[in-house]
């Protein structure tokens, strides 16, 4: 296992009877109002420090994968995206890639931060911004920065994310 994800522990034992997984709207409670309203009321602006836990958690998981994939950029690719829908994240795919120029363009669909909820007029999938840009800096070796260009709480369909190195 990647170091820090240790803490995860062995949820299915430590709940025996609940089991190992929780209602989106539990997430989503504890996601973007627990955490991003008592983020944003302590520091301002939260989605930096959302980010940057999102990016914590995505590099160690690229890295885990990386040594089981190696440097092949498909298997790499198709790996993360099978552990990504296996976590319930989502359903990734890449729309676009050009590695020699630094770009690639993902789209998450089913989005588990966002999915199926209301037009609020701002894009909110930071920590999924960052998960991906760690994922993608433990394959390619560069500082990869990842900005989310559309979202369901846009009122547009699925998460897109450039990324950039």
């Amino acid at each position: 296992m990647a170091k820090g994800l240790e803490l995860i522990g062995d949820p299915a034992a430590g709940r025996p009877t609940l089991g190992e997984t929780v209602p989106i709207a539990l997430f989503r409670a504890l996601r973007l109002v627990g955490m991003k309203e008592g983020l944003d009321s302590m520091v301002g602006d939260a989605s930096t420090l959302v980010y940057t836990s999102g990016k914590g958690v995505g590099a160690n998981l690229g890295n885990a994968i990386l040594a089981q994939t190696g440097k092949d950029l498909g298997k790499f690719i198709e790996a993360v995206g099978n552990q990504v829908r296996s976590l319930g994240i989502g359903i990734m795919e890449i729309l676009q890639a050009d590695i020699e120029n630094g770009y690639i363009e993902i789209k998450v669909n089913e989005c588990v931060t966002c999915s199926g909820s209301p037009n609020i007029g701002e894009r909110v999938c930071h920590f999924e911004s960052g998960f991906i840009s760690g994922i993608l800096e433990a394959f390619i070796g560069k500082t990869v920065n990842v900005l989310e260009t559309k979202c369901n709480c846009m009122g547009e369909e699925g998460c897109v994310f450039e990324a950039k190195f």
